[in-house]
């Protein structure tokens, strides 16, 4: 099985020509961001089968992001983990009941 990282920029770049340049810049954006999440949790080689729920829902709580923002990196995400369900890479999304942290408040 793919690794999670490699599958998620292949299906990204098979959607280049489907995305209008704006769209597909923003795009490998949030690839990048959370391909950075995954190597600094030590995911970086983690299989597509092995990325769950528990590891979706840590990713959205380590975004320091506008909850509008972190709402559109769990849109993105979703989406494609979506079309890996659909190509029976994996059986669940794990995005599927994953919840937007509220937004968090600073200590002065």
């Amino acid at each position: 099985m793919k690794s999670l990282l490699i599958a998620l920029k292949e299906a990204l770049d098979n959607d280049r020509n489907n995305l209008r340049k704006k769209t597909f810049q923003t795009y490998e954006s949030k690839y990048r961001i959370f391909k950075d999440w995954m190597s600094e949790k030590g995911y970086g080689k983690m299989c597509l089968t092995q990325f769950g729920y528990t590891e979706a829902q840590a990713f959205l709580n380590d975004l320091a992001r506008h909850t509008t923002t972190r709402s559109a990196y769990k849109q993105f995400l979703h989406h494609y983990f979506g079309e890996f369900v659909k190509r029976e890479w994996i059986s669940k999304n794990p995005f599927d009941n994953t919840k937007l942290p509220k937004k968090r408040t600073t200590e002065i």
